[in-house]
């Protein structure tokens, strides 16, 4: 079983990778099959990446779809092999250059190795519907 600051050392290294937008580097943190899912509603999200799906190729979708200039985890919880983080993002759509603030909760399971296998993102959908029914995504 990993130790709570090794996951917690994980989740920083991750949203860096994110922040950075940095598929490659972001990708070695999930393992082979991993699944991301968008919770909430996401019947109006258009081609949003909502999954789910693999996590690997989504991820990467929204890493192209939806930049990240500024990522503070302001949370990090930590029981057992799962982590939940929330986290203030100011983020911008590609390619309108629409930005936006939110906050946005990830719910993250690892393996024995410290790769993620489930990410279920909570993030504001229905914000999301808006910006895809007024072209903006």
């Amino acid at each position: 079983m990993l130790e709570p600051d090794r996951i917690r050392q994980i989740v920083r290294d991750a949203y860096v990778a994110r922040q950075s937008g940095d598929k490659d580097a972001l990708a070695k943190h999930f393992a082979p099959g991993a699944t991301f899912r968008l919770a909430g509603d996401t019947s109006r999200l258009g081609n949003f990446p909502a999954g789910p799906a693999d996590a690997v190729e989504t991820v990467a979708a929204l890493v192209a779809a939806v930049t990240f200039a500024a990522l503070e985890p302001a949370q990090i919880v930590v029981d057992g092999q799962q982590a939940a983080i929330r986290y203030a993002v100011h983020a911008a759509l590609v390619p309108s250059g629409h930005a936006f603030e939110t906050e946005i909760a990830d719910f993250l399971t690892f393996d024995d190795e410290g790769r993620i296998t489930q990410l279920v993102e909570f993030a504001d959908t229905g914000a999301i519907a808006h910006m895809a029914a007024t072209g903006l995504l």
